[in-house]
């Protein structure tokens, strides 16, 4: 344990301290103990993920059938959103909050890595949690 000079104030303080005792500032920040968030539980829906799942895919085979392939890009586009659901019901996904950031996302059931939108940061799955990874 040593004094040292704060940065702020120019005063002799521990550097042990978590502030300086004179102005506040800032020395040794301790980190926080939230390096971790829940999971919660699983968004799924079998039944619905396979309804739109079947609907997308006979949306996409009607319009190429009806309109032919050049002509139907536009509804394929529609029909893969639809795709897309159904396999996300069908899958299951977790509402998160990032444990860097506490921004809200979503994670899909099967990942074992996420990388916040947010602050570009990533986390991993463990168990019922998702943590930091420093």
């Amino acid at each position: 344990m040593a004094l040292i000079e704060c940065p702020e104030c120019k005063k002799k303080v521990s550097d042990t301290a978590e502030a300086c005792p004179n102005c506040g500032y800032p020395i040794n920040p301790q980190p926080k103990n939230n390096n971790f968030t829940e999971l919660g539980k699983v968004h799924q829906s079998k039944v619905f993920g396979a309804v739109v799942l079947i609907l997308g895919i006979a949306f996409i085979i009607l319009s190429i059938i009806k309109l032919g392939l050049p002509k139907a890009f536009l509804t394929i586009c529609i029909a893969a959103f639809f795709i897309a659901v159904g396999l996300l019901n069908l899958i299951g996904y977790y509402v998160i909050t990032c444990p860097y950031c506490n921004s809200k996302t979503s994670l899909l059931r099967i990942q074992k890595t996420h990388k916040c939108n947010t602050c570009k940061k990533i986390s991993v799955v463990d168990g019922d949690h998702l943590r930091t990874t420093n």
